[in-house]
């Protein structure tokens, strides 16, 4: 029975540790103009909504997102802005050991940080919005709590939405973290716990016995 049980949960760790936490442009995520992300309307030229995450057959759920309604016809235009970073998208998470993965789009374009270290994208050119020039970033992760931060450009010149839209679209990867821990009595519930069990013994053992 021993040896069952164990062989049990050493397959049950094998299959957990091949499970994955997805990482998805979404509404809702922080970032240094707004209160949260919006999803906003996509470019005719750009990589369409729900792109096949590359490491999880099961995840298509990143959309592009924004600050504001900055995308194509959008109400909010964003400006161009050269070199400067015009806005900062957060996705903080928490994982276990092991790899990081990401598929980027942006309009105009991004760079991407790893708990504020810059990732080295795994291509030459910059990141686009196009469906063939996404870029690549990939690192090692040690377990515990992590934060990717985007810092998006505008480069573009035209004057309205229509024809200089913005935004950011990403999917990607990293090893879940697996349960937490179970919980531990304090000290004083285990000290209190032991005198409640000593107490029962001694207990039965002076009792008088009945004749």
């Amino acid at each position: 029975m021993k040896n069952v049980l164990i062989g049990g949960m050493f397959a049950f760790g094998l299959l957990h540790a091949g499970t994955m936490v997805d990482l998805d442009s979404r509404p809702g995520l922080a970032n240094t103009v707004s209160l949260a992300t919006v999803a906003i309307g996509t470019h005719p030229w750009w990589e369409a909504n729900n792109p096949q995450n590359p490491d999880d057959p099961n995840d298509a759920s990143a959309v592009w997102i924004s600050y504001a309604s900055t995308g194509f016809d959008g109400p909010v235009f964003q400006p161009f802005g050269g070199q400067s970073t015009v806005a900062s998208i957060f996705h903080t998470f928490t994982s276990g050991a092991g790899p990081l993965n990401l598929k980027v789009w942006s309009d105009d374009t991004t760079q991407v940080l790893l708990d504020d270290a810059l990732l080295t994208q795994n291509e030459a050119e910059p990141v686009g919005f196009a469906p063939n020039r996404s870029g690549t970033f990939t690192d090692m992760l040690t377990a515990g709590n992590h934060k990717l931060e985007f810092r998006l450009f505008q480069l573009g010149l035209e004057p309205n939405t229509h024809g200089n839209p913005f935004g950011l679209l990403y999917t990607g990867t990293a090893v879940d973290p697996g349960p937490p821990p179970p919980d531990t009595p304090e000290p004083g519930t285990s000290a209190l716990l032991l005198t409640g069990v000593t107490s029962l013994v001694l207990g039965r053992k002076y009792l008088p016995r009945r004749p």
